[in-house]
């Protein structure tokens, strides 16, 4: 069940211009999370409702968003530039100390399933993760960094 605070994260993002399917695949991300960590859902919300103010954040979503409206293949350019930008929020993430890292974040099974997710919304997902892991990251959905970066 989608939690009552995840509604207008949602909605702003639809006011943003945002594609339904991604809105519809940040609905079903949200309700996995919360299936998981619903005492958590209160206090992140506001976080992620203030993330939508980066101007980082938004251009990734717009490019994911055009992604998800597109039919284009795995070598799209704009699975580079989501990669990069979502490589360049981890590191600025990981460098502040973000409570992504937290002991929350060590828990595989949500994280495989939001993966999961992904590929079964875009095939182009799975491209996404091997840009991901290019630069250092181990998976698109989780900031956790490669032991070694591939070279």
């Amino acid at each position: 069940m989608l939690p009552a605070e995840v509604i207008p994260y949602l909605d702003r993002l639809r006011e943003m211009g945002m594609s339904e399917r991604l809105v519809q695949g940040q609905r079903d991300g949200w309700i996995l999370i919360a299936a998981r960590w619903p005492e958590h859902i209160r206090e992140w919300m506001p976080a992620k409702l203030a993330e939508l103010d980066d101007p980082q954040v938004v251009r990734l979503y717009q490019v994911l968003s055009e992604l998800t409206t597109s039919d284009a293949g795995d070598d799209d350019p704009r699975l580079e530039e989501a990669a990069d930008i979502m490589a360049g929020l981890a590191e600025r993430a990981y460098t502040a100390g973000d409570a992504s890292f937290s002991e929350e974040a060590n828990d595989d099974l949500p994280f495989d399933l939001l993966d999961a997710l992904g590929n079964e919304y875009d095939h182009r997902i799975a491209r996404l993760q091997e840009l991901m892991r290019e630069r250092g990251w181990a998976r698109w959905t989780r900031l956790e960094r490669l032991a070694e970066p591939p070279g």
